[in-house]
């Protein structure tokens, strides 16, 4: 893995355990008629839903992290109900483990991906070498390359061995200021943090076994990780402005 010691045989026995559950549901004929997908409410950094009142908002700044599945939709249908209940059985304990191995804060799951902020370094994680403590930039850049090798190295090949279709992902991330509101009901309520960086990391998550961060993430990350990030640009689909990214592939 990227930076942490990662137990390789106690994520595998995660991802495995979570998927076998799911696959003893299938095999007792459950019917699948709705899109799974979770929200996770009260889970920005540093803040509580109960602290906050409706209206108010703070300004902060996080880097914003976007994991997502390439042409989800057409694998769906091309492989079926059982087999995408399978599948999301099989990413969502790999995406949580890893991200909160290293410290980041899952704010929500949307669909077949991840959304995730990460602030400050609140597992005291530090190069070996060195022993330097590291910023919350490249400890999202050190998640998103270990999430993309998971992928490649255990939930892929649990799927192939079930005769599914393999999945690939694209990592986004970005740095920026936000601002962090409750919003809702008294009754159903929800933090959000707004900002371009959560919209520019969901916008950098378009790459395919790639990841594609932000000039600002780029510059602020330690230059041990700038190793195999080249400089590209991503056309941004509403405006076709270039927009200047820092882009690695995974192999």
């Amino acid at each position: 893995m990227e930076l942490l010691d990662i137990d390789i045989n106690e994520l595998k026995r995660e991802v495995t355990e979570k998927f076998e559950l799911a696959k003893k549901n299938v095999l007792n004929e459950l019917t699948i008629d709705k899109k799974f997908a979770k929200d996770i409410s009260n889970n920005i950094p540093n803040y509580d839903i109960n602290k906050m009142k409706f209206g108010a908002y703070e300004k902060d700044k996080f880097v914003s992290f976007f994991a997502d599945m390439r042409d989800s939709t057409n694998r769906a249908m091309d492989i079926g109900a059982k087999d995408t209940f399978l599948t999301i059985h099989a990413i969502m304990p790999a995406m949580i483990y890893i991200i909160e191995a290293y410290g980041g804060s899952i704010v929500d799951l949307p669909g077949d991906g991840v959304m995730a902020l990460f602030k400050g370094n609140p597992k005291n994680i530090r190069w070996v070498v060195g022993g330097k403590y590291l910023n919350e930039e490249s400890l999202a850049v050190g998640c998103g390359k270990d999430l993309l090798t998971t992928f490649e190295e255990i939930v892929n090949p649990i799927l192939v061995d079930n005769n599914i279709k393999s999945v690939t992902f694209g990592v986004g991330i970005d740095t920026g200021e936000v601002i962090v509101t409750k919003v809702g009901t008294d009754k159903i309520r929800d933090i959000k943090a707004i900002g371009n960086c959560i919209n520019n990391s969901s916008k950098n998550s378009d790459g395919s076994n790639e990841i594609w961060i932000s000039v600002d993430t780029y510059n602020s990350m330690d230059e041990r990780l700038k190793k195999n990030f080249y400089l590209s640009y991503r056309v941004d689909k509403k405006t076709g402005e270039n927009i200047k990214i820092y882009r690695q592939k995974i192999d």
